[in-house]
């Protein structure tokens, strides 16, 4: 008996190893297999502010999409959380269990964290497989009480960066004499400022007023831009950067009507045809919208009013290769 029983499991372990050879044989003869695209995963990080004392709890949501349809990725179950200081040095790390591709976590600070910029990364186990590029990064100013007042502390990353677009769009929704602001920080992230432009100490160029978003509309007096100084309150000059960018009428425009049941967003210069998105999004809210035929370089989509999130809503447009081609905000 006990021969038998040898003989069996002899026969059935060769059998399975043919087995497996047979399917690497396979699979190695089939050259489409090893060039097969990788899915890729993006990590959308949010938090409730962007200046901590140390001790507090940061508040983050994030969420894991598919990279180039942004639908809620099924690759991965846990994302990864790491705060890392300027010195790339990792104060915190830790796995989470997602939900429906989503968590909503807090984070706590240690006491002893000194005051400067750190900045929270997020990413999955399948993100490892494609550069650090990839992962998600949003950057997290933390404040010691007692650094509050000195003035090294309180200047310290703090520039604004300035964008003026001048206006020069025949059917835009501005006069020809106004021009369109947007304020942020070093990172990208908006600011609300409130300032002026000036070209001498008695001409004033631009009216600086943005809120929340980062987004202004002022009156526009063109003339040499060498000459432009901005002041922002609660800035240095010497840390306010002004970037002044012509008007371009050879990209799309998106300009906005609406009615009591509808947003309509009108598409404007589209150069080819084709297929095009409409994102519509805030925060973790967004859907899309989708329309292929285009009359005249022009095209309009319907959004109802009732499918829409309250507060400010980003209206962007993607072609087919999910590249940003205009984009306009919109509030209730």
């Amino acid at each position: 008996m006990r021969g038998t029983t040898v003989y069996i499991r002899v026969n059935n372990a060769g059998s399975l190893i043919k087995r497996i050879l047979t399917v690497i044989f396979i699979l190695l003869s089939v050259p489409a297999f090893t060039q097969l695209p990788l899915l890729r995963e993006t990590v959308w990080l949010q938090s409730s502010r962007n200046i901590y004392i140390p001790g507090e709890e940061i508040k983050v949501s994030a969420s894991v999409f598919e990279n180039d349809t942004y639908t809620p990725s099924v690759l991965s179950n846990n994302l990864r959380l790491e705060l890392i200081n300027n010195s790339g040095e990792i104060i915190f790390q830790n796995n989470y269990e997602l939900s429906k591709s989503q968590i909503t976590i807090g984070i706590k600070l240690p006491y002893n964290l000194a005051t400067g910029w750190y900045h929270l990364r997020a990413y999955t186990n399948w993100m490892r497989n494609f550069p650090e590029s990839d992962f998600a990064w949003m950057p997290i100013k933390v404040a010691q009480p007692g650094d509050l007042d000195r003035e090294e502390y309180r200047f310290l990353n703090d520039s604004i960066k300035i964008i003026l677009t001048e206006n020069g769009f025949s059917n835009s929704v501005l006069d020809t004499n106004e021009c369109i602001i947007y304020t942020s920080d070093i990172n990208g992230r908006p600011l609300s400022s409130e300032g002026f432009i000036l070209s001498s100490p008695v001409d004033t160029v631009a009216w600086i007023l943005t809120d929340a978003t980062g987004w202004g509309i002022s009156k526009y007096n063109k003339t040499t831009q060498e000459s432009y100084k901005p002041f922002v309150k609660g800035h240095v000059p010497s840390k306010t950067l002004l970037v002044v960018k012509e008007a371009e009428n050879d990209k799309p425009l998106i300009r906005i009507s609406e009615d009591s049941s509808f947003v309509y967003i009108h598409v404007d210069r589209l150069q080819l045809t084709g297929m095009y998105k409409l994102l519509v999004h805030r925060i973790y809210n967004w859907y899309w919208y989708r329309e292929s035929h285009i009359v005249s370089g022009n095209m309009e989509f319907e959004v109802p009013k009732s499918s829409l999130p309250g507060g400010i809503v980003q209206f962007s447009l993607l072609d087919n290769n999910n590249d940003l081609l205009a984009k306009r905000l919109w509030s209730d």
